[in-house]
């Protein structure tokens, strides 16, 4: 192999490393124990009254029902519903899928930024191809683009906010590999029309993941309006678009059925349309307060989910790619192809900083968003130190090098001990980040043994996650403590016995996630009354040594 191939073997090894090193460790805490629950069965159902779906309005099941969720479409699901089949139900496999997409965006960042090397006319009107050789001694463009798309993947692999998403099954790590493979077909094309195909597949496929990856298309429209427009006149780029639409059509049959039936559209839809549907009164991570208000905390999400020096080297990249856009040619010139291309690289990933910074604003900065914004980030941030690394001469330059290698290797170390770690090591932000570690260790999975143990009888069981997915997929009959005194109370104490229930077991939430919002004074009153009564609890401990649950078992 060649010294790049070696080069970009090492870092893709490195990004799986730090991807998939512990990666059922973390308790599932967040929206991936939801999502992870609907995708192990396919089913459309939330177990919260705040927000049910069709599955529950409708009397009986109908033709349009299975063609997408109530508030997603089916891509990301159908992916974790393969793993949970071929590969069982295990924290681990949940997080696969989007770990492997994490080591994948790793790959596309490098292969965009290679690409818009290759984008047009080089100097001389020299088009590249196969055959061009990167040579390290070579100062020519063609080493220069390798640098910087080496650099670029480097910055994706170790940043923390890539790890983070990368970890964890939300959907947003498929959304950014697609959305990168959206981008890289579609600058392909303008050198080769026949990958617009290639590109309608993708675009298709990303749709059916989440409708956020519509912002890399309208990224790359901006692209293509600016330094291709003979682009946007092929039969090929909108035959591309038709492929897409056919891939989109079971969520438009979807949202057919759903209007004609109950009178609105599914929940991303009739937000935006501003459809009221009284079935879903809690909507979490809808924005609050004005775009302004939203875009001011979005700076202070990234300041609270980022290092200081990947904001540092990333923020002097965007100032530095804004001033050459005011101050060069690049702002006169039609044809991307005669750029340089470190302008090339910065000035693509200036467009896609403020794409992503603009629908993260509009959408309101949840942390799970942010992670769209750190391609384009790993271009500026490539393109700046390659920049002024040209620039630097002799010492200056040494200086500037060290200063390049030390801000990789903190962060680096940054995420190892934000991700990888349990208990991260040092004072947030400085050496750990602040937002993203709340999966960490509560409890849940130490849990989740006792009932594997208790319950499943050596066969695993879907995992909301640890409780909830019992009672829908082995028919376990789960009540809450209110629940429970409260029929106690109405009817008699023996109503449950004579019901044919002949064991109980009672979990009580002491210092776990969210310990406060699932702890009743209900639970409070049963757990005394079953220790007044000699039913003494096992105690389910976290790694720091603290009761995260108590468990009763009684007759």
């Amino acid at each position: 192999m060649s010294y790049k191939s070696y080069t970009l073997l090492s870092i893709l090894i490195l990004a799986a490393v730090l991807r998939l090193w512990g990666l059922g460790g973390p308790d599932v805490v967040t929206d991936e124990a939801i999502n992870s629950f609907r995708a192990y069965g396919l089913v459309d159902f939330l177990s919260t009254e705040f927000q049910t779906t069709p599955m529950e309005w409708l009397q009986a099941p109908t033709w349009w029902l299975g063609l997408s969720f109530h508030d997603h479409p089916l891509g990301s699901f159908f992916v974790q519903h393969v793993f949970f089949r071929l590969f069982g139900d295990s924290v681990t496999v949940m997080r696969l899928p989007f770990a492997l997409f994490g080591i994948l965006s790793v790959w596309l960042v490098y292969a965009v930024v290679r690409e818009l090397g290759r984008a047009s006319v080089v100097r001389g009107g020299k088009v590249w191809d196969k055959s061009d050789r990167f040579d390290r001694s070579d100062k020519s463009d063609n080493y220069l683009v390798e640098r910087i798309a080496q650099v670029s993947a480097a910055v994706m692999a170790v940043g923390s906010l890539s790890v983070w998403i990368s970890r964890i099954a939300l959907q947003e790590s498929m959304v950014v590999a697609l959305g990168l493979l959206i981008v890289w077909l579609g600058v392909r094309a303008m050198r080769e029309p026949k990958n617009w195909y290639w590109f309608g597949l993708a675009l298709g496929i990303g749709m059916m993941t989440k409708y956020t990856v519509v912002v890399y298309w309208f990224i790359l429209f901006i692209v293509l309006l600016i330094y291709s427009r003979k682009s946007l006149r092929l039969k090929e780029f909108w035959f591309a678009h038709v492929i897409a639409l056919m891939i989109f059509t079971p969520v438009i049959l979807y949202n057919a059925g759903l209007y004609r039936e109950f009178g609105h559209f599914d929940l991303q839809f009739s937000y935006i349309l501003g459809q009221h549907v009284p079935q879903w009164t809690l909507l979490p991570g809808k924005p609050v307060g004005s775009i302004a208000e939203r875009f001011l905390d979005l700076w202070k999400e990234l300041g609270r989910a980022m290092s200081p020096v990947m904001i540092a080297f990333a923020g002097a990249g965007a100032v530095w790619a804004v001033y050459r856009l005011l101050t060069q040619r690049e702002r006169v010139i039609s044809r991307i192809g005669q750029i340089s291309p470190i302008g090339r690289v910065g000035l693509i990933g200036l467009m896609g900083l403020a794409g992503t910074t603009g629908l993260i604003s509009v959408m309101g900065p949840g942390a799970r968003f942010l992670p769209m914004i750190m391609p384009w980030a790993a271009m500026i941030f490539a393109a700046f130190i390659s920049d002024m690394g040209k620039r630097a001469r002799g010492r200056a330059g040494k200086i500037w090098m060290a200063a390049c290698v030390f801000a990789l290797v903190y962060e680096l170390g940054f995420s190892v001990n934000s991700h990888l770690f349990t208990f991260p090591v040092g004072p947030q932000p400085w050496t750990h980040t602040q937002v993203l570690t709340q999966g960490s260790d509560w409890g849940y999975n130490e849990l989740e043994r006792y009932l594997h143990e208790k319950f499943d009888n050596g066969v695993t069981t879907p995992r909301v996650w640890y409780l909830n997915r019992r009672a829908l997929y082995q028919g376990l009959p789960v009540v809450t403590a209110d629940d429970f005194l409260k029929v106690v109370q109405e009817q008699r104490e023996d109503y449950y016995r004579d019901a044919g229930f002949e064991e109980f077991v009672f979990i009580k939430a002491e210092d776990t996630f969210r310990a406060i919002t699932i702890r009743s004074d209900a639970a409070m009153q049963l757990g005394h009354a079953l220790e007044e009564r000699g039913s003494m609890p096992m105690e389910i401990r976290r790694e720091t040594g603290d009761v995260a649950f108590k468990v009763y078992e009684f007759r």
